[in-house]
């Protein structure tokens, strides 16, 4: 009987032994610890990680940003996305963008341009994220266009750029002179089409 009793238990612990991923603390282990905590996503994470595994010296040309300080001033005030949720895969969120900069370790090609500025047109669409500066960066007397104007005209943009092109007639040049609204608004006549500004840069 006791021998019984002890190979039953020993069945225990070795079925507890499997593929069983959540720890003593209830934890998910297949989860990055940092991850699974529920803290909400926050600029300094996203902007080391992305600085982690977005660079210009890996020959693919996948830095999205200049420097670490430089990413968390773009993400903390000219953009200021919402935080949204740890996990998130899309939308114009700082959690969709920590995300995509974590997937960059494997990946730089495919998700560096996800988890930069622009969103990749995967954490939001290009024209969310071209419309969400304008109206956050562009107000008073520097307004471009209103809302609705701001989707048509945003619909006939190239997309074929790249993060931080200063030149190009582009969605992602726009966005560029966008983000650099945020300190000088006199950038934002650059986010105009061409037909509305041809002096713009991004032309």
């Amino acid at each position: 009987m006791r021998m019984a009793l002890a190979l039953i238990a020993l069945g225990g612990l070795v079925a507890g032994c499997g593929d069983d991923t959540t720890s003593q603390t209830g934890l998910d282990m297949s989860v990055p610890h940092d991850l699974a905590s529920g803290a909400a996503p926050t600029c300094a994470a996203y902007c080391a990680k992305i600085q982690m595994n977005c660079t210009g010296g890996d020959a693919g040309g996948n830095e999205q940003y200049l420097s670490e300080s430089a990413c968390n001033g773009y993400c903390t005030t000219a953009a200021g996305w919402p935080a949204g949720m740890i996990g998130d895969t899309t939308g114009n969120t700082i959690g969709c963008r920590l995300y995509h900069a974590g997937a960059a370790a494997a990946d730089p090609v495919v998700h560096c341009p996800h988890a930069g500025p622009t969103g990749g047109n995967t954490c939001g669409p290009w024209c969310d994220n071209y419309c969400q500066l304008m109206a956050k960066n562009c107000t008073g007397a520097n307004a471009v266009y209103d809302a609705a104007t701001c989707m048509s005209k945003c619909a006939m943009l190239g997309t074929q750029g790249h993060a931080n092109d200063t030149t190009g007639n582009t969605v992602q040049c726009r966005i560029y002179y966008l983000g650099l609204a945020a300190s000088a608004p006199t950038n934002c006549a650059d986010a105009k089409q061409v037909a509305d500004n041809p002096s713009t840069h991004c032309q």
